[in-house]
């Protein structure tokens, strides 16, 4: 949003060097943007004394999430081969446990891992191995492409700080709804954005889409770069939507990270 924004009848892209999106974009499909009807009901939703201004992965409780990554994350590496006490806990949902009695890493890595946590938690997945064959309480094993260790180290706290959003404004969301790769629409004016200078972002790009970004990522880049007569020289766009999850990028141990390898050559390259 910063590089189309207009201020003052400057595009926030004048004071940058290059253009790097990793797993997300700003621009959806034409049948998504809302119109300022749209805009004007989304608003009114959120202002309802019962609304939540925060996203809610686990209802009612915004800070849920966050609390569970900081504990987990922290136990993980702190205290790996501890069992679990998580397992017990009630108030859990059933898909972050691990069908056996497990350590703290492994109970961590088993709800976050792409392929045995839930779809819901998409954002903090990634593809680092699988569940001890054996043992009591059950370890991990690290595999595919990166460990329970560096996913654990991506959100555990450092200097009184982690990596998790535990109250995202929903605001935010519903506002990037209307960016349209700076192009003015009618929603912007409701939701107050000045996104619209799209047509002047003449910058080197790169994009990287997981699983999650599943090529949308890749589209919106090109056509930024299209609208701003971007030369097609300067644009690197990669797609692993079938092999990478959202936080692999992140976590993925160098020799086998895609998007180091791609991305370091890319700005290189392209940004001076």
């Amino acid at each position: 949003a910063y590089a189309t924004w207009n201020f003052n009848g400057k595009p926030g892209a004048k004071g940058l060097s290059g253009l790097v999106f990793i797993d997300g974009a700003g621009a959806r499909e034409p049948a998504d943007l809302p119109t300022a009807a749209d805009a004007q009901e989304r608003l009114d939703a959120l202002n309802e004394p019962s609304a939540s201004p925060f996203i809610q992965l686990v209802p009612p409780l915004p800070w849920a999430a966050g609390v569970f990554n900081a504990m987990g994350s922290l136990a993980a590496l702190k205290d790996p081969n501890s069992r679990s006490l998580v397992g017990d806990f009630p108030l859990l949902p059933a898909d972050l446990k691990p069908p056996v009695s497990s350590t703290n890493l492994a109970q961590y890595a088993y709800a976050v891992d792409a392929d045995t946590g839930p779809e819901n938690l998409q954002l903090v997945q990634s593809h680092i191995g699988d569940l001890a064959p054996s043992g009591d309480p059950r370890g991990w094993v690290n595999g595919q492409l990166g460990t329970a260790q560096r996913a654990a180290q991506v959100f555990t706290e450092i200097d009184g700080m982690d990596g998790t959003s535990w109250y995202h404004p929903l605001r935010l969301s519903i506002d990037a709804g209307a960016i349209n790769n700076g192009i003015a629409n009618p929603a912007q004016k409701v939701f107050g954005i000045k996104t619209t200078m799209g047509k002047r972002v003449h910058l080197p790009m790169y994009s990287f889409d997981t699983s999650l970004g599943d090529g949308r990522v890749k589209k919106a880049t090109e056509a930024l770069a299209a609208q701003s007569k971007v030369p097609k020289k300067w644009v690197r766009t990669v797609v692993r939507k079938k092999t990478y999850a959202h936080i692999d990028p992140l976590s993925a141990l160098p020799a086998k990270n895609d998007f180091i390898k791609t991305l370091v050559p890319f700005l290189k390259k392209q940004v001076k």
